[in-house]
């Protein structure tokens, strides 16, 4: 509304404070005579809404600005004296301020106001509709939506004649009356002067004629309804004074006009009697509201309980500033306005900003801006907004660009993303790649639904969105009168690079300092996600139910322990599983439940510090089934493949679940009871052996490793510390809740694991990680010395000049040795083990003699780069090319095993496999299916031809440069330096006189045979590639991109061999060879220490506490530097009670992300709530649970200490 131009949208509270300084000028004084009275904005649209309540028949007419001043003064009678002063401009203005320009102009929308405008004709003048039922604009209205101007070919212009008839009615009303009202005054009139008359013509002798009398009757009529006239207004001036005299010398709080300035708006005015009281009472409510917000701004911003950090402290400054003007303006008002000669409003709120000014804390000189703040507090319920309400509500305020173009903003953002991942971002490449690819793809799609006839250019459809306003080409005339005005060319309107800048920095993109690496934090990833659901579920509900870690109490204990003392609880309500055996209840809890379990453990002498739990059950497959049919097993806990399957003497197929694995609450509690009751079951043991989960990690110790803060003297003075860290060591170490950190073996357990590893397992399962490592497949005898530094915990000297690095060949070392010290202490021979349990056994691997197990073990390693390294002959994605390949990885066959690995979209697809195929990765002399093999389907027939290479008899031999190992090998084969870039090797080859080139046979034409499929065939084969081959040049391995520039997922190679679950599920080499040798290996999710290796990411964070609070002169010189290293992993840091409270903590970490995600109406604790809100990398748990760990370390100090003085 209003100019055609960059118009500058003010806030809701600026327009209601606007609107309530133009009503308190315009209706602050009674119009009278002699007086000066000016038509307000706020006058005008409240007749405005008079109209539009009380005159229906003007409703869905498009009436003019012009037309609007003419009918205002008729339907509203306090604008009939004044209508020269309604003028269409002002009218504008007004109407402007009230509905804004936006809302109105968008008249093909629905508004809340229900008030529309739009401009036609020449020089584009307004008009204004309203309606009253669905506020919906009429169906008739023009169905060009240009925000400039509505081109349609008719308009109803309205000259009302309700406006007229109206005007009529009341002409012929006040007609009326005066002629009444003169009848009535003649009548008596006329009857005086008969009677005069008669007396007259009596004294007279009868001398006038009758038309002689009646002309005297009208003179003496005219003449006193003139004098009667004058008293009437004479009498009026009087009553008009008097009633101004009596409201200048009443209390001012009486007035209406104190009521328009006090009360919010929308209140209904009481009678004069109390409306004093009524007032008063609201200034002194708004004065206590206000001293709160001066001290606490939050109080006076509605939803806030607290500090926020959506407000800046300027904003949190100014909110609390506006208070105190505001309570200071009322606090003059209420004591000096009920005085006779009383100060205005206007004046109170000056004397506020005198006040503080004199207190040298003012910031704003004008007492409207202090009257436009009361007006808003006031009308918002004494209240202020938020100064960021987008941002505290967690949302942004997209530009109108974006807001009405969603899939450009999808563009804007994707295009960043590729620019930073690839080229660099800046903002002139993502501005010239708006103005050329976004506005180019929205201008045709606007253009495609507007039709033909009504095209818009390129500027029209930017300026739709208020963009390019105000800007003119430069030789742009502005003047009307020139006739020979030259013809304009207007240049096209870009998207500047300003203005993408600001759209950058609203979604989240910095202009920072650059770094050598970035950071991202894949904490709360849905990948990171998925991968902590599945490891807490198979940690809690497959491992943790076999291990040794629980306690089985009576009920009446266990009441006990729930009960409250001193308001908390010793057990949590919801902890513990009742069950019943022999008509006697039992409550099974978890040690970490209560402190006093570990307590009770500890008595008992229990070398694993709890119990097997006792909550497992032995039934038939088929009551299984049907407990699986009722839905009685939950979802989130109960294993991938439920119970454990085997078959009893009577070869009945049985099945061993656990009662965690059920859901739980009453009703299923209750099935499951009257279920086992009617099968006979009762809880018991489970079957195998209990299973000790291990937890594996790496760290490092610098030599200087140091508290990142230290005291310093008065005059700034503090320690001298080393320039670097000095030397380091690295520390592999493989630890469990049940028997902490093994440090060492006595004598005789050292004779019997060499024993083993002499005669029962005497070579590595991966022989060349061996070879690498130690030189040998054989295994050595341990000694005392490396039982200490080289089996659970691995200690060496890293670096290039010393012992290398942690790899995979060093971690699958240690895991074998580590798993042949379990095994020759914790297994027996079959002579020794029950017939009966040995089916429930596992049985050593690998081994030249049968041996059983006493436990089972499980092997928790991170997501390193050491841990994850692939089979030789792995299914990897990564290593395929789009088509076939010499140089690709040759990988295993792969068995077509479920539906899950093939792809329906395609029915009757030719050279689809099927469930119980095999698929060959390689293109040999046979097929998938045992045919003659063709080749790639892609090529083409002569390309498919030839089964053999072809030598290019002309040119049998070509000359190709070596690669960079091939030159390596060279120099080392002279016992030369071979290290370098490929350039500089080259270079020494030439000086030894070395050749840097090979020749290679030329080959006319290449087969196929030996070649690695490329992702197209594999793909083709599992039925995810369209068999019509006209469709296949879409597929490439990024896909194909739309005019929008998303990609087609559906042609996208990448994209779908995320489908396959053998190439997602491939196992790596650890877990290859781990299983191998009879263990369960699992990986900890990553960007997760908290929850990682049974607590062992605590465990280091507390030795290293304890290393850094030692002081320098204990860690300068090498023997000194790795005895302390030793006591920080020692006995003494590190004792088995600090390891289970560790692991403790991190069990209650994983409860609660299960919590947390299975039920987010459930609390969970502070601390991981904090965790998941701030922004770390999270590669240790001292950024996060920094606290936890130096507590313990006190305790762990406070004990040493008291243990040396007793």
């Amino acid at each position: 509304m209003g100019k055609q131009g960059r118009c500058k949208r003010k806030s809701p509270d600026a327009a209601s404070d606007s609107r309530a300084v133009t009503a308190r000028r315009s209706i602050g004084s009674t119009p009278s005579n002699g007086s000066t009275f000016e038509v307000g904005g706020a006058l005008l649209v409240k007749a405005f809404e008079h109209v539009r309540r009380s005159v229906a028949e003007l409703q869905n007419l498009w009436i003019s600005a012009e037309d609007w001043c003419k009918i205002l003064p008729i339907y509203y009678s306090s604008l009939r004296d004044y209508k020269e002063q309604i003028t269409t401009k002002k009218f504008n203005r007004a109407m402007n301020k009230r509905f804004g320009d936006t809302r109105m102009i968008k008249y093909y929308e629905k508004n809340d106001d229900g008030v529309y405008s739009n401009k036609y004709g020449r020089g584009n003048p307004l008009y204004y509709l309203f309606t009253h039922d669905d506020k919906l604009c009429p169906q008739n209205i023009p169905t060009d939506t240009s925000f400039d101007i509505c081109r349609w070919k008719e308009i109803i212009e309205i000259i009302p004649s309700l406006a007229a008839e109206e005007s009529n009615a009341t002409a012929t009303a006040t007609a009326t009356t005066t002629t009444t009202t003169t009848t009535t005054t003649t009548t008596t009139t006329t009857t005086t002067a008969t009677t005069n008359n008669n007396n007259n013509n009596n004294n007279n002798n009868n001398n006038n004629s009758s038309s002689n009398d009646n002309n005297a009757d009208e003179e003496v009529s005219d003449e006193n309804n003139t004098q009667q006239q004058s008293q009437h207004q004479e009498q009026q001036q009087q009553q008009q004074q008097k009633r101004s005299e009596q409201l200048r010398q009443q209390n001012f709080f009486h007035t209406g006009k104190a009521w328009q300035v006090f009360m919010p708006a929308g209140l209904t005015e009481p009678n004069e009697q109390g409306r004093d009281m009524v007032v008063k009472s609201f200034i002194e409510a708004r004065i206590a509201v206000c001293e709160g917000g001066k001290k606490e701004w939050f109080s006076v911003v509605p939803g806030l309980d607290g500090d926020d950090e959506h407000a800046t402290d300027l904003e949190k400054a100014t909110i609390s500033y506006k208070c105190q003007y505001i309570m200071i303006a009322l606090k003059y008002a209420l004591a000096e306005m009920s005085k006779p000669n009383r100060p205005k409003w206007e004046d109170c709120c000056q004397h506020a900003i005198d006040t503080m000014n004199d207190a040298c804390d003012g910031f704003i000189q004008c007492a409207e801006t202090v009257m436009r703040w009361h007006r808003y507090f006031c009308d918002a319920n004494d209240a202020f907004p938020h100064p960021n309400p987008h941002a505290a509500a967690g949302k942004i305020q997209e530009p109108r660009f974006f807001e009405e173009c969603p899939g450009a903003k999808l563009m804007f953002l994707s295009q960043a993303d590729e620019l930073i991942s690839k080229d660099g971002l800046t903002a002139e490449k993502l501005a010239s790649f708006v103005n050329k690819e976004i506005v180019k793809v929205e201008l045709k799609e606007c253009n495609d639904r507007r039709g033909d006839e009504d095209k818009l250019t390129r500027n029209d459809f930017l300026r739709s969105f208020g963009i390019g306003f105000g800007r003119r080409p430069k030789n742009y005339n502005d003047d009307d009168d020139d006739e020979e005005e030259e013809e304009v060319v207007e240049k096209d309107l870009v998207i500047s690079t300003g203005t993408v800048n600001r759209w950058m920095n609203l979604y989240g993109y910095k202009w920072c300092h650059a770094k050598q690496h970035y950071y991202n934090d894949r904490h709360e990833h849905p990948l990171t996600i998925k991968a902590r659901k599945l490891y807490i579920k198979c940690v809690l509900f497959q491992y943790e139910v076999r291990s040794m870690c629980w306690i089985q109490i009576g009920k009446a204990d266990a009441d006990k322990l729930r009960e409250e003392t001193d308001g908390k609880c010793n057990v949590a309500p919801t902890a513990g599983y009742e069950y019943t055996i022999d008509d006697e209840t039992f409550v099974e809890f978890h040690v970490d439940d209560c402190r006093s379990f570990r307590q009770i453990m500890t008595a008992q002498n229990n070398e694993f510090g709890g119990e097997r739990s006792r909550l497992f059950i032995q039934a038939r497959k088929t009551v299984v089934m049907q407990w699986e049919e009722e839905n009685m097993f939950d979802v989130d806990s109960k294993p991938t493949v439920v119970g454990y399957e085997y078959k009893d003497d009577d070869g009945v197929d049985m099945v061993e679940v656990h009662a965690r694995h059920f859901i739980d609450n009453n009703d299923t509690r209750a099935k499951l009871h009257d279920s086992l009751s009617a099968n006979g079951i009762q809880f018991n043991e489970s079957l195998r052996r209990s299973l000790i989960i291990f937890g594996q990690d790496e760290a490092i110790f610098r030599q200087f490793m140091m508290s990142s803060k230290l005291w310093t003297g008065r005059e700034g003075k503090q320690t001298l510390r080393p320039k670097d860290q000095g030397q380091g060591l690295m520390i592999s170490a493989i630890k469990s809740r049940m028997f902490g950190w093994i440090r060492n073996l006595t004598d005789a357990q050292i004779a019997k694991v060499n024993w083993f590893r002499r005669n029962v397992r005497n070579r590595y399962s991966d022989e060349a990680a061996a070879i690498k490592v130690n030189g040998s497949a054989t295994k050595k005898d341990l000694t005392k010395d490396s039982v200490i530094n080289r089996l659970f915990i691995f200690v060496f000297d890293y670096g290039n000049n010393a012992e290398g690095y942690w790899t995979y060949d060093r971690m699958i070392i240690q895991l074998e040795d580590c798993l042949d010290a379990l095994d020759a202490l914790y297994s027996s021979r079959p002579e020794d083990v029950d017939v009966q349990q040995q089916r429930h056994m596992t049985r050593v691997p690998n081994t030249t003699t049968v041996l059983f197990r006493h436990y089972d073990y499980a092997f928790g390693f991170d997501h390193s780069q050491g841990h994850d390294r692939k089979r030789p002959d792995a299914l990897d994605s990564n290593d395929l090319r789009k088509g076939p390949s010499l140089t690709a990885r040759h990988m295993r066959p792969s068995k077509i095993v479920s539906e899950d690995q093939l792809c329906n979209w395609y029915p009757d697809h030719p050279l689809k496999l099927k469930v119980g195929d095999t698929q060959k990765m390689q293109f040999e002399e046979t097929d998938n299916w045992g045919n003659l093999e063709k080749g790639p389907e892609e090529w083409s027939e002569e390309q498919r031809q030839y089964r053999a290479d072809v030598i290019d008899t002309d040119t049998p031999v070509v000359e190709k440069e070596k690669n960079r190992d091939e030159l390596a090998a060279d120099l080392q084969a002279r016992n030369m330096f071979a290290k370098g870039t490929k350039a500089q090797l080259q270079e020494r080859c030439r000086n030894a006189n070395i050749p840097v080139k090979k020749q290679v046979p030329k080959f006319k034409h290449k087969t196929f045979i030996g070649m690695s499929k490329g992702k197209f065939q594999i793909l083709l084969e599992r039925g995810f590639i369209n068999p019509d081959r006209s469709t296949w040049k879409k597929y490439t391995l990024e896909g194909t991109r739309d005019e929008r520039g998303q990609i087609n997922n559906r042609y996208c190679l990448n994209h779908l061999m995320g489908f396959l679950p053998d190439f997602e599920n491939e196992k790596t080499l650890l877990h290859h060879h781990g299983e191998a040798l009879g263990c369960i290996i699992y990986n900890s999710p990553k960007c997760t220490p908290e929850i990682a290796g049974e607590g062992i990411e605590y465990d280091w964070g507390v030795s290293k506490l304890y290393y850094k609070a030692q002081d320098v002169d204990r860690k300068r010189k090498r023997t000194n530097f790795e005895a302390l290293v030793s006591e920080a992993i020692g006995e003494t840091v590190l004792s088995l009670d600090t390891v289970r409270r560790n692991a403790k903590r991190a069990r209650e970490f994983m409860i609660s992300y299960y919590e947390l995600e299975k039920n987010d109406e459930k609390t969970a604790p502070s601390d991981l709530k904090k965790m998941m809100k701030t922004r770390r990398a999270h590669s240790s748990v001292i950024d996060m649970d920094k606290g936890f760990m130096s507590n313990r370390l006190k305790s762990i100090v406070a004990q040493n200490n008291g243990n040396t003085n007793s």
